[in-house]
């Protein structure tokens, strides 16, 4: 008698490095990004490299802000995961990166961006630093700068810090993580907090 054919509702067999993270390993979280952080970022990189290629800076940021939402409410999103149709875990991953990818495009296309190195924001961080402002682009940026700072004074201290530090001045985030003594995931965490607590408040004073 001939093997009945795989089913295609057959689940995929769940990958080492994602069981141990919802198994409650204590290095589970960054196993799972060592292992798939590649993954993700190409997947990332690929969509915008098709999409929108001028926005390439974003596949660093976007990579950490997916495991970010994975890891959010001890793994509640991981834990969706069951493979159906043997879909790996891998493939899983690139169809949530594209999605968030899309969605923070979307929503940059409303809000103020804050991390970009476009003309106004490089204006609005000569402004925050006293430098010599363009007279072209003066008004502009001294409004958003004005409107920046009242919200930086709202962070508490270590959040102010990272801002002045990062945002404005343009420090590594590597550098920043080390002057604060975290890790570099608590550091993304940090930013991508901080990032929306200045996007929130620049939104409701524009």
């Amino acid at each position: 008698m001939a093997e009945p054919e795989t089913r295609q509702s057959e689940t995929a067999e769940i990958d080492p490095a994602l069981a141990a993270y919802l198994a409650g390993d204590a290095d589970g979280a960054d196993r799972l990004i060592a292992v798939f952080g590649g993954v993700v970022r190409e997947a990332i990189a690929r969509f915008l490299a098709f999409r929108v290629r001028s926005r390439l800076d974003l596949a660093e940021d976007l990579t950490h802000e997916v495991f970010l939402a994975l890891l959010r409410d001890d793994g509640r999103k991981l834990r969706t995961f069951v493979g159906r149709h043997g879909c790996s875990f891998a493939a899983w991953l690139k169809v949530v990166a594209v999605r968030l990818t899309i969605d923070r495009l979307r929503r940059d296309a409303r809000q103020v961006a804050l991390d970009d190195d476009t003309p106004h924001m490089l204006e609005v961080r000569r402004t925050l630093r006293s430098d010599g402002p363009d007279p072209e682009d003066v008004m502009q940026g001294a409004e958003t700068a004005d409107r920046l700072k009242r919200a930086m004074a709202d962070l508490a201290q270590k959040d102010r810090l990272l801002a002045e530090m990062h945002l404005v001045r343009g420090a590594p985030l590597e550098d920043v993580a080390q002057l604060l003594g975290v890790s570099m995931n608590a550091a993304y965490v940090r930013k991508s907090r901080v990032l929306d607590r200045l996007r929130r408040a620049l939104t409701r004073s524009a």
